[in-house]
């Protein structure tokens, strides 16, 4: 049993790892969208400015 019990601890080890992965992803992909957004908002300026 001792066997199958390590095998859980690493799955879960796993899934938390993945967890914290997705969660790093997805806070990289918000602040690219907030780059994203700011550079647009620049270029918009620079067209009504001419």
């Amino acid at each position: 049993m001792e066997a199958v019990e390590d095998i859980q601890r690493a799955i879960l080890a796993a899934i938390r790892e993945q967890t914290q992965a997705i969660q790093s992803s997805e806070k990289t992909i918000q602040e690219a969208q907030r780059t994203q957004q700011q550079l647009i908002d620049v270029y918009r300026r620079t067209l009504t400015d001419r």
